[in-house]
This record gives structure tokens, sequence and C-alpha cells, in this order.
């Protein structure tokens, strides 16, 4: 099946990304923006989950990439190890729903389904799964005495964002790629 031809690639993107250094920019674009909050690192371990799964579409990838270098880090700032691994494992469970995700183009070439309407149907629910764990991260953050990072300013924040922006418009290149092509 033609559909099935984006699996490798979709998988080969997350290994370049874990090993050419892509994760490094996204949580340090991650933490400019949101690690002067109280916890900020746990919540940048759910936003680069996130934005991993844009690119991966894979659990298994984002754990491995993201909790490589987010549970060392959290353990070091003084996050529990069980929560730091709890968290990044839970977290990156928003990969197969945010779009462009693995799962969703199998079941579109088994089902005969749209793939372009699935991933539609994926973006508001990994999003709120992300932001409802971003919010149960602070609450647990606060309640723990967390800490929490300088504030960046905002010529560090754009330096960070231009540095991870290829990183970024890799998923809308895969995206349109796929949903251009009604592959059903």
């Amino acid at each position: 099946s033609f559909v099935m031809l984006c699996l490798p690639f979709f998988m080969l993107a997350g290994n370049i990304m874990s090993t050419g250094g892509i994760t490094e920019k996204l949580i340090k674009m991650a933490q400019s923006y949101i690690g002067h909050i109280k916890g900020g690192l746990a919540m940048c371990d759910v936003l680069v989950c996130m934005l991993f799964g844009t690119v991966s579409g894979s659990a298994v990838a984002g754990t491995s990439a993201v909790g490589s270098l987010m549970i060392p880090s959290m353990k070091k700032e003084g996050y529990d190890s069980g929560f730091a691994a709890g968290l990044t494992s839970v977290a990156s469970t928003c990969c197969p729903v945010i779009p462009p995700s693995l799962a969703f183009v199998i079941y579109g070439a088994a089902a005969k389904v749209s793939v372009g309407d699935m991933f539609l149907a994926g973006i508001v629910p990994g999003i709120l799964m992300g932001l409802l764990m971003m919010a149960l991260a602070y609450y647990y953050s606060v309640k723990r005495n967390y800490p929490k990072q300088e504030r960046s300013t905002w010529r560090e924040r754009l330096a960070a964002t231009v540095k991870a922006v290829p990183s970024l418009g890799i998923p809308e290149v895969n995206g349109i790629l796929i949903v251009n092509r009604d592959y059903t």
C-alpha cells in the first residue's frame, strides 16, 4: 500500500530528531517560554513530548528521545525520579494522538478512512491532553515545591525559537504530503 510508505519516514524523522540535536532545541525553546513557572521543567517535558509527537507520531520514540534528556535534567533540578519518569511516559501518549500519527496512518489505510480527516480529528484532543497534563504537572509541582528557572528575556526566547524553527517545520511537511493526497 502506498500509504504505508510514510511509516518508515516517520520513524526516520524521529531518529534524526533524537540524534541530530533537534530534541535539545525544542527543549531549550520550551524552557525559554515556560521554564520560569513553578514546575516549568515538568511542563516543558509535556510540551516537548507534544512537539516531538508532531514529528515522530510514536509514543515509544517520544519517550526514549525526550526521556533520555528530560528525566536526568528533572532529577538534577530536584524532581522525584518517579515523577520525572512517570510524567515523561504519560506525556508521550500525546504523540500518537497529535497528527501526523503513525496510528492514524495505519488505521486509515486498513479501514479505508481518509487519513487527512483523521489528522484533523486528532488536533484538538491531542492539545487538550497536553494542556491537562501541564495543569496536573503544575499542581504537583506546587504541591511538592519543585523549582522554577529564571525568566528568559525576549531576546533569548527569540533565539531559541529561531534555532527550533527547522524542526517545527517538519510536521507541516509530513502533514501536507499526506493530507494533499487522499489515500483512500
